[in-house]
């Protein structure tokens, strides 16, 4: 049996050693099979050579925050942690997933645990990868023993007054804490605004010594607020660590190296690497973030404007939505606009479409338009449609409310568990993050829309987390300024800049590197600056950036250039 990462113990928190974690899962393999691997909680990777059953087992994590990749070619298999070292090493016996690139470069993902290689599949969480004589099968593992849910909130809430409710969710995030607590004195938290603070106000409590780590620019505006408040009030150190275009340039050209994703998100995924080292370089081998609160709490304000907006226009003809799309069928148009172009067609798109399709994708980085543009006059259309794609993958979300169902869609672009493995993998610390806790992530998603965003006015109005927020506050985890601010995307940087200014010489070189031949047209009017894109940036984007598409291409061809060489 091999295992890389860690395990959570429970009350014991994180492990002092690795031969502890082994143990633990020999252990539970030995007693429950399958099922007792199912019982492990924590990030890691698993993998179990079982002579006497002649198999092979590879189980990553339930929650999904290890991942491996697998590909079967007649009767060997080849998996790996690291979709980049996989794909290089198959290099001549692979081929790009054409069947679902178009949706891809729309929409940020490739759909049904499908990568950019054709026959390389991401294992899915709560899956084992067996092999054995049989063959290779994926197999679904719960819990050996496995107790009904004994959460009262779950059952209850609505009978339970909001100082109630407040204790239960203080009681489950300690544990939550606790279970993946350092056994180290110092420990790191990557701070950006309210869900990271309150994650450093645990840790504090809990007896750590905590130093806060936050992204430094030149330009202030882009800044984190309230680092000073938040140290003062639970006594933790803060460090701020410089970004700028160097920074970035240098995650790009090794960008497939550690993560396994393409991103349009792609300075906060650098960054957060950088940062990591620095934090590494301090001695820390744990550090916590605060990643999962607005997908549980119903936070990203944006997510929900736009949610509501979907949810209360009319739906409009199809033969409507066909016609308007065809008249702005323009490359010209495009080239002119930018990211302006993308923003109208996919609201035009959405009206025509009912829920649970309407509310699931509530953001676009190309729209089908732009893809034709990009490639052409070499484009070819998928068999499935777009439209065919998302009504599959929005499908177990009918019947959920807008909010949660914009909430789910907002998951499968999400760059945070990529950017949690490959800053891990590059650094050598460990990304622990308590809201992705499964039983408090169970509980959290469990919770009423009211509780989150309650239809009334109140100072998270904007926000959501409203019952989170009354917890740090009532509680005094947190000062009402720290709790209440508002909110900055963590991804806000001057990235538009870095790479249509700093970086665009050497950026139209890597797109040369991508698995079709992109239009040159196309390829340079995406590093131009536009005046209505920074009139889009001041007065419509929820973040200040325009280079959503720039990021995508950028970093998937980081993945694809080995099939150039």
């Amino acid at each position: 049996m091999a295992i890389i990462g860690l395990i959570n113990h429970g009350p014991s928190g994180l492990s002092q050693t690795a031969e502890r974690d082994a143990q633990c899962a020999f252990d539970e393999f030995s007693r429950h099979d399958l099922q007792g691997l199912g019982n492990l909680q924590g990030q890691f990777l698993v993998a179990v050579s079982d002579s006497a059953n002649h198999r092979l087992i590879l189980y990553p994590d339930p929650s999904g925050l290890r991942t491996a990749y697998y590909h079967q070619n007649d009767e060997t298999v080849r998996f790996s942690t690291n979709l980049g070292t996989l794909a290089e090493a198959l290099a001549g016996d692979i081929e790009i997933n054409e069947a679902h690139e178009n949706f891809f470069l729309s929409h940020g993902f490739f759909p049904f645990n499908g990568t950019m290689f054709d026959r390389i599949q991401l294992i899915p969480p709560q899956h084992a990868l067996i092999v054995d004589q049989d063959g290779l099968r994926l197999q679904k593992i719960v819990k050996a023993n496995a107790q009904p849910p004994t959460n009262d909130l779950n059952h209850d809430v609505n009978s339970m007054d909001e100082d109630a409710i407040i204790e239960y969710i203080d009681q489950a995030f300690q544990k939550a804490i606790t279970d993946q607590l350092s056994p180290d004195k110092k420990v790191g938290v990557l701070l950006g605004g309210f869900d990271s603070a309150l994650v450093a106000a645990y840790l504090a409590k809990a007896g750590k010594e905590v130093h806060t780590y936050s992204f430094y620019y030149e330009d202030s505006r882009y800044n984190q607020a309230h680092t000073d408040t938040v140290a003062d009030h639970i006594g933790s150190t803060h460090h701020w660590i410089p970004v700028n275009a160097k920074t970035i340039a240098d995650g790009i050209r090794t960008f497939d190296r550690y993560f396994n994703s393409p991103t349009n998100w792609l300075n906060y995924v650098i960054q957060t690497e950088a940062v990591c080292r620095m934090i590494r370089e301090d001695g820390i081998r744990h550090v916590y973030s605060g990643d999962g609160c607005d997908a549980a709490f119903l936070g990203y304000p944006r997510v929900h404007t736009t949610s509501v907006l979907f949810n209360r226009l009319g739906r409009w003809p199809k033969g409507l939505v066909h016609f308007l799309t065809r008249v702005l069928d323009s490359a010209v148009l495009e080239n002119t606009v930018g990211r302006s172009y993308t923003v109208l067609l996919h609201l035009i798109r959405t009206l025509g479409r009912d829920m649970p399709e309407r509310g699931f994708l509530t953001f676009r980085i190309f729209d089908g338009n732009s893809v034709r543009h990009l490639k052409a006059p070499n484009y070819q259309s998928a068999e499935t449609s777009d439209e065919a794609l998302l009504t599959r993958i929005a499908a177990p979300l009918k019947g959920k409310s807008p909010d949660r169902i914009a909430y789910g869609g907002k998951g499968f672009l999400s760059p945070n568990r990529s950017k949690m493995i490959g800053s891990s993998d590059s650094t050598g610390v460990v990304i622990q993050a308590p809201y992705l806790n499964p039983d408090f992530k169970s509980l959290a998603t469990s919770l009423p829309d009211e509780l989150c965003r309650p239809k009334g006015s109140s100072d998270a109005k904007e926000t959501g987390k409203y019952i989170l927020m009354r917890m740090a506050e009532k509680k005094g985890y947190l000062p009402r300024e720290a709790i209440y601010q508002k909110k900055f995307a963590a991804v806000d940087a001057p990235v538009d800049k870095w790479l249509k200014c700093d970086f665009r010489d050497e950026g139209m070189q890597f797109l040369k590197d991508l698995p079709f031949p992109p239009n040159q047209n196309f390829c340079e009017a995406l590093f131009e600056e536009k005046l209505i894109e920074k009139l889009h940036r001041k007065f419509v984007a929820s973040d200040s950036i325009t280079t959503h598409g720039l990021s995508l291409l950028l970093t998937y061809s980081r993945f694809t250039r080995f099939l150039h060489q």
